[in-house]
């Protein structure tokens, strides 16, 4: 695979994601969150994108990056066997 194929700009803003989640949570703590929990937060975000609300006010970021993130978790805690059957506490 050639790295030039994947949506830099896409992964950049997931990165910034990544990085100012941890102002405000455990390191990889996504992991270990359910795929419900994942799925309510991303809902949120996407569904906010669609109703024409761009901007998190918590954040300032892009809903869409919030809920680009969250599918992503999903994903991989889907392959690697991951926070399918775990609650968040």
């Amino acid at each position: 695979m050639n790295i030039e194929n994947v949506p830099q700009t896409a992964l950049k803003v997931w990165e910034h994601i990544m990085i100012e989640g941890l102002k405000t949570h455990i390191k990889n703590d996504w992991k270990w969150i359910s795929k419900e929990e994942h799925l309510k937060h991303f809902f949120i975000h996407f569904n906010s994108y669609m109703e024409g609300n761009l901007i998190d006010e918590d954040t300032g970021d892009t809903h869409l990056s919030h809920a680009f993130c969250r599918l992503g978790f999903i994903l991989d805690n889907d392959l690697n066997g991951r926070g399918a059957n775990q609650e968040v506490t």
